[in-house]
């Protein structure tokens, strides 16, 4: 996130780690393709202790500023272009109407929280059991799991079915 000429979009603590973070986790937690942009993603987040309340609002603060930052960036270049080079930067800051070394301080300081934030968010919902389509069973940290043994006992072909996941998915059986 720190780099003298930052790409907004696919650079470390750029928008796509939030995209990539929103998509793992609306998977993870079951949420609808248009809960990302309401917010409801973000406070399923901090209801499941995945993040904290203090690190939503940061979040949505430095994703917001992260947009501005880019579409002002469109604008001064005229075509879009998401790489925030050394002119381009005292063009937007202008726009702006803010300092330039105060708007790169803002910029890093999103950037890494951004990034920080949506590690964090990744590596809990790999974590987390996910299940599967067959009753009982979850995958999770790579392995399927019997996560509800009274579920599985009701079907006989559950340990093949449990295999097959393993094929399709690159899984392991958990012992």
């Amino acid at each position: 996130p720190l780099l003298a000429e930052p790409e907004l979009k696919e650079g470390a603590g750029g928008l796509r780690d939030l995209q990539t973070a929103a998509w793992m986790a609306r998977v993870r937690f079951g949420k609808h393709p248009g809960s990302i942009g309401t917010g409801e993603l973000w406070r399923e987040m901090v209801r499941r202790k995945v993040i904290t309340d203090a690190e939503q609002v940061a979040l949505l603060s430095d994703r917001d500023f992260l947009l501005t930052v880019r579409c002002l960036l469109h604008r001064t270049a005229g075509e879009r272009k998401d790489i925030w080079s050394r002119p381009r930067q005292e063009k937007v800051a202008q726009i702006a109407e803010a300092d330039l070394e105060t708007f790169l301080r803002r910029h890093y300081a999103a950037a890494s929280r951004i990034a920080q934030t949506t590690e964090k968010i990744v590596a809990r919902c790999l974590e987390s059991p996910l299940p599967l389509p067959t009753p009982g069973l979850s995958a999770a940290r790579r392995q399927v799991v019997v996560s509800e043994p009274e579920r599985v006992e009701s079907d006989a072909a559950w340990g093949i079915k449990a295999v097959g996941y393993c094929q399709t998915y690159n899984l392991t059986l958990a012992p």
